[in-house]
């Protein structure tokens, strides 16, 4: 007995995951995923669906979505929108820290000037709310003695 679940081989239940109605070239990953990545099922353990066409990379590389193919989704499987490419590389071209640096104030809603920003650990640290978060440290260590 057969079920809509039911597939004759792994790979037409692979091409089943894909969004067949796309028109800018990508094959975009419908299913299951992990960090944005799709992720397939293949023998019982999880890999990543682009994995399964391009295969898994070699040590020290990884595949990335080439943005001059017109590619920066992390659903698209389609071979011709990956490249091989090391990390260091992989982290230049994507956008790791920037969304960092658009911030301009901090969670409370500090401004992160240059009177009011301090750098801990590379990442920016709102002077004000450091100043609060010492006092409320020094106010608890007060109860505590009493």
């Amino acid at each position: 007995m057969t079920n809509q679940y039911s597939y004759p081989n792994v790979e037409a239940r692979f091409w089943a995951k894909v969004d067949p109605c796309r028109t800018d070239g990508c094959k975009v990953w419908v299913a299951g995923e992990s960090g944005g990545y799709g992720i397939f099922s293949l023998h019982g353990k999880p890999i990543r669906a682009h994995h399964f066409l391009v295969g898994v990379p070699p040590v020290g590389l990884m595949w990335d979505h080439v943005k001059e193919r017109g590619c920066l989704n992390r659903n698209c499987i389609c071979p011709e929108h990956l490249e091989l490419v090391t990390s260091g590389e992989n982290s230049r071209r994507g956008n790791v820290g920037k969304w960092q640096l658009a911030k301009t104030h901090c969670p409370q809603g500090h401004e992160y000037s240059v009177e009011n920003t301090y750098l801990y650990r590379g990442k920016r640290n709102c002077i004000i709310c450091g100043r609060r978060r010492a006092y409320l440290r020094y106010k608890v260590r007060q109860a505590s003695l009493v």
